[in-house]
């Protein structure tokens, strides 16, 4: 399975993050909105009352049944949202789960999925580095009491997310699997999609954007092959309770004669996250979706060459998103944060780009360096041709330092020392 670690947390967090640090180290970053707690929403709530029976013959008590709380205004729904942003902003900032619980429904699993997120957040390098910002801009009621608000956040980002009122609080939540009904098929050259009908405001972009995605492939690659893939539009994280929760996307190749499977979570959910305002989240989508295709057409039509080698994977599907990661990759250069290609101190867990999915911290970042090392050796060993020259060697040799020497006839220390001076003008 390869995961596209664009999620809200891993990456875009991560970006929008070192935006903000990079602004403020110039001087130039726009305080941001210090958060305001004082925000409440009050449902009025009148008291049942019940006229006696004037009747000889004694009548038993009727129970009294509960007076349902008046429907909420738009701009009560609004100031409720708020709060809870607030304590989410905080939360992030802070580092305090508590806080996030204050702003999240903790029904299963949501709740583990939101966590998750969160903590992983906090131990990468982007973590406490800066004062987060969320505000309500509009909302819309849903199905099953939700309300869908669309939030402004810190570096010039949106989301959609969810909301339902409990015990007067307006929380971030996701119905559950059941309220999302069976699942919808729709047949494309190349794809069999799964929708439900709950995102059918953004199904058929999706659709489309994904054709749009095989064309960008092949543009780049050459081919791509005959073989369907079934895409899975989540629109909430309920579905497929047991998914990677850093991944927006992912990619699984099928056995014994399944299809491959590609998952992504519909825009307008929380597992899609954030999208850059400038954009909007077609493009954050479409970029998406060919990274996973990259991944099918890497595997089918190039026999998954340079497998052992994980940045060779995640690095190829970026850089034929076209995504560079510069901002990321700048800042942790600047402080000293680079991922080693190969960990030299670690005998077994090696936390370097050859393992990307064993490191403990950082696997969004290595993302932008997998894609500049990709640049790297496409610039300076014969484009895509010398990748594949590269990748094929690794598969070979057990080194890494000999799959380079038999590819480009330099020793490791050469093209390790020539790739960081490169980096340093990334």
């Amino acid at each position: 399975m390869y995961t596209h670690r664009s999620s809200q947390i891993l990456y875009r967090l991560v970006r929008l993050t070192i935006v903000g640090v990079l602004l403020v180290s110039c001087a130039q970053l726009t305080p941001t909105r210090t958060p305001e707690l004082t925000a409440t929403l009050v449902a009025s709530r009148e008291a049942a009352t019940q006229t006696p029976t004037d009747t000889a013959t004694p009548t038993p008590t009727a129970t009294r049944a509960p007076t349902p709380s008046p429907t909420p205004t738009i701009n009560q729904i609004k100031e409720g949202i708020q709060k809870s942003l607030d304590l989410y902003a905080l939360a992030y900032t802070n580092n305090d789960e508590n806080l996030l619980g204050q702003a999240v429904d903790q029904a299963p699993p949501f709740w583990r999925f939101v966590t998750t997120r969160f903590e992983d957040f906090q131990k990468s390098f982007a973590g406490g580095q800066i004062k987060f910002s969320y505000t309500v801009q509009d909302v819309r009621r849903r199905d099953f009491g939700f309300v869908e608000a669309r939030v402004m956040m810190t570096g010039g980002y949106e989301a959609d997310w969810l909301f339902h009122e409990q015990d007067g609080k307006w929380l971030l939540a996701e119905p559950s699997a059941e309220q999302m009904g069976e699942p919808k098929i729709t047949e494309r050259e190349g794809f069999t999609f799964q929708t439900w009908g709950w995102a059918d405001d953004t199904n058929s972009q999706v659709i489309d954007r994904m054709s749009n995605a095989r064309q960008r492939v092949l543009k780049v690659l050459g081919k791509v092959p005959d073989q369907k893939a079934t895409v899975h539009i989540k629109p909430v994280y309920a579905i497929s309770p047991f998914d990677d929760p850093f991944a927006v996307a992912y990619y699984s190749a099928g056995y014994r004669g399944q299809d491959d499977n590609i998952e992504i979570f519909s825009p307008h959910s929380y597992g899609f996250g954030e999208y850059d305002l400038a954009t909007g989240w077609q493009k954050e989508l479409e970029d998406i979706l060919t990274h996973e295709y990259t991944h099918m057409v890497h595997r089918r039509s190039f026999d998954n060459a340079g497998q052992v080698c994980a940045w060779m994977v995640e690095g190829l599907a970026e850089y034929v998103t076209g995504d560079e990661h510069q901002a990321e990759v700048r800042y942790a250069i600047s402080t000293g944060k680079i991922i080693p290609i190969v960990d030299t101190r670690e005998a077994y867990y090696k936390q370097d780009l050859n393992h990307l999915m064993l490191l403990r911290v950082d696997r969004g970042l290595a993302y932008g360096f997998s894609v500049a090392l990709v640049t790297y050796v496409t610039q300076k060993y014969g484009g895509l041709d010398g990748f594949w020259k590269l990748a094929r060697a690794c598969d070979k040799n057990p080194s890494f330092g000999d799959a380079v020497q038999q590819s480009f006839g330099v020793t490791f220390d050469r093209f390790n020392t020539d790739w960081l001076a490169w980096l340093k003008k990334y």
